[in-house]
């Protein structure tokens, strides 16, 4: 396998598991304001 293979399968892997973490995130929010109380996002103060 070449690097550049080895990058890229990398890279859809990392996007993949951003794309499900987004997901997660969002039925989480969703679960909780159906149920009455506030979801709040946290960021990181760079």
């Amino acid at each position: 396998m070449t690097e550049k293979y080895i990058e890229q399968k990398f890279e859809r892997r990392k996007f993949k598991m951003r794309l499900l973490e987004k997901d997660l995130e969002r039925k989480l929010v969703n679960k909780i304001k159906e149920l009455g109380g506030r979801a709040y996002k946290w960021v990181s103060p760079r």
